[in-house]
């Protein structure tokens, strides 16, 4: 038994539209048009031919990390869910954006904006680090090679991967502790049986 469900989120694609204001931008500073459902590798420079390394940086820098990432909408029901069970669960927000001149702060400010109840920010690219310091329960990611490695190294957690079009190649039966979740409805019926189990 337990008094609270440790669980730990990715915030870009996971808790925040990051993608999708990536393709907003490209669209509106460069004319090129790219669909969500044809990113299949987080290096945007490699989902069209007509996009740069320098051009993926320019939008990545001066549009959607650091002090801009203020304006990152969220994905709605992620915040209304975890709101919703705000009181039984410790969040940990576990981003990797550490290349791109995002701070802590900049992380706690968007958090407060959308009113995320949360206990604590990391910005690491060791997730699994973390998972394994905070023995979580759940951790929540997008990125494949991320939530392989977790689900590989922290057999404790139950890795939770949100379906999108860049993670379609992982194979969910690779671990037990490892399973692919369609929609937030999803992690929040998971997150729901799990307090009921456990509580």
């Amino acid at each position: 038994m337990i008094n609270k469900l440790r669980v730990g989120c990715d915030k870009d694609n996971v808790l925040a539209r990051y993608a999708e204001r990536f393709c907003e931008i490209l669209e509106e500073k460069y004319s090129i048009y790219l669909p969500l459902g044809e990113i299949s590798h987080y290096r945007f420079y490699e989902n069209h031919p007509s996009i740069t390394d320098t051009m993926a940086r320019e939008i990545m820098d001066k549009y959607i990390t650091g002090k801009e990432q203020i304006d990152l909408l969220p994905v709605e029901e992620a915040i209304d869910y975890l709101i919703a069970i705000k009181d039984r669960i410790e969040l940990y927000v576990i981003t990797s954006t550490v290349n791109y001149g995002t701070e802590q702060d900049d992380i706690e400010e968007w958090c407060k904006k959308v009113k995320l109840d949360y206990s604590k920010v990391i910005i690491s690219k060791e997730k699994e680090k973390y998972v394994k310091e905070l023995n979580l329960h759940f951790m929540i990611e997008d990125r494949g090679d991320t939530a392989l490695k977790i689900a590989s190294t922290c057999h404790f957690c139950r890795v939770l991967l949100l379906n999108r079009p860049w993670n379609r190649y992982v194979d969910t039966k690779s671990f037990p502790n490892l399973q692919r979740c369609n929609d937030w409805y999803e992690i929040n019926g998971i997150l729901l049986r799990s307090l009921r189990e456990n509580i």
